[in-house]
């Protein structure tokens, strides 16, 4: 989501973004949660994980949220 204003990834957002993750919308620093949004034909899906390490990322929760507009 930070394709084009200069956005530093680290951490685990790096290393979705290297995996070519880019329905990532934000992961914190302190607790490794991350929040994922996919859309289709108007529909959402909010996804959120948690996990230090890709291959350890667990989902913890989903629902057919949409990500609040920017401004």
């Amino acid at each position: 989501m930070h394709t084009t204003d200069g956005y530093e990834y680290s951490g685990v957002e790096k290393e979705l973004a290297t995996r070519n993750y880019f329905e990532l919308d934000t992961c914190s620093f302190d607790s490794s949660r991350c929040i994922l949004y996919y859309s289709k034909k108007g529909a959402c899906l909010r996804v959120d994980t948690i996990g230090e390490q890709f291959n350890d990322m667990t989902v913890t929760r989903w629902t057919g949220e949409c990500p609040e507009a920017t401004q």
